[in-house]
């Protein structure tokens, strides 16, 4: 027998609830999303520590009221994690310690967390909350116990970040570590601004100077290529007031202004971005040992891009000594 007509009321309901549930971002363990980041980023301590705070601030922990911190949370899931498969060796040391109720100092605790590969983590994090009041300097046993000795780890909350949260967390470390590798090159850029009296910019000359200040061995077509870049950045920008509408840029620069911009206003934050357009100076994205910030990078070091929330110029074109390998005035096409 052929039955016709709707489908049973119960199965259109199942049907349509189906349909209807919105679909759940992929979550991973904070443990897996730290250990993934490490094989992404480069291993410097801007990159790691802004990784771990964007982990920590979108961390979902399962536990709703967590009376734990979610940054302590997160260190703690990490730590745990290492000490699972046998990676910390001088923590396990320390908790060996605490469990005969012998003293952990808190430059012990660092040196620990350190050895365990987890990278660049502020004492802000965790020196507050484990810290022994009647002994400064020293950590209290009782707490590393219940945080890290035995079956602690079935007392602690899990935690789990969103794919898109992870995502973020790494595009703002990559962002960070931009910032940090441009700090030297910033500072090249703007001695050399002052000493041509700009408020900014630096014409082809100038820009060449800088940059081979930094780089020498840019080759002369790659340099060529990034100033057009930046002046092709400069040349799409626009300011309005009032109603939005769509942006067309300007081939005039734009002077005077809080952000300049426009025919050949090359400044520093254009710079930045034109090289991050460009895919230079990311060379070293592999696994390498965790280095100091800046202080350690000096002359040479690799660039990256800036973040600029303020844009300075001032026009300059390229002066005649430079005409010849500077681009054409207008060879930028928007």
């Amino acid at each position: 027998m052929v039955q016709t007509g709707t489908e049973p009321k119960a199965t259109r309901q199942t049907t349509k609830g189906a349909l209807d549930a919105p679909a759940k971002e992929p979550q991973l363990r904070v443990d897996l999303a730290y250990s993934a980041a490490t094989k992404a980023l480069p291993h410097r301590i801007p990159a790691m520590r802004e990784f771990f705070a964007g982990l920590s601030s979108r961390a979902e922990v399962d536990i709703k009221k967590s009376p734990i911190e979610h940054e302590l949370l997160v260190l703690l899931l990490l730590l745990h994690d290492r000490l699972h498969k046998e990676g910390a060796a001088s923590l396990r040391e320390l908790i060996q310690r605490a469990e005969q109720r012998g003293t952990v100092s808190a430059d012990e605790f660092r040196e620990a967390v350190r050895d365990a590969k987890v990278q660049a983590i502020d004492d802000s994090v965790w020196r507050a909350k484990l810290s022994d009041p009647a002994n400064p300097g020293q950590l209290c046993s009782e707490l590393m116990l219940d945080y890290l000795g035995g079956g602690s780890q079935a007392r602690i909350p899990g935690a789990t970040i969103a794919e898109s949260g992870f995502m973020a967390a790494i595009t703002e470390a990559v962002a960070a570590d931009y910032d940090d590798r441009l700090k030297h090159m910033q500072g090249l850029w703007q001695r050399s601004a002052q000493q041509q009296g700009t408020k900014g910019s630096l014409g082809y000359a100038e820009f060449e100077s800088v940059v081979h200040s930094e780089e020498p061995n840019l080759a002369a077509p790659m340099l060529r290529t990034l100033f057009l870049n930046a002046v092709e950045l400069s040349r799409g920008c626009s300011q309005l007031n009032g109603d939005p509408c769509l942006p067309v840029g300007t081939l005039q620069p734009v002077l005077n202004v809080p952000d300049e911009y426009g025919g050949e206003v090359v400044t520093f934050p254009f710079f930045a971005k034109a090289a991050l357009k460009c895919g230079l100076f990311l060379k070293d994205y592999s696994g390498a040992e965790v280095s100091a910030a800046g202080d350690k990078a000096g002359p040479g070091a690799k660039l990256g891009f800036a973040s600029s929330s303020s844009i300075n110029g001032n026009r300059r074109g390229a002066p005649a000594a430079a005409r010849s390998t500077a681009p054409k005035s207008g060879a930028t096409k928007k």
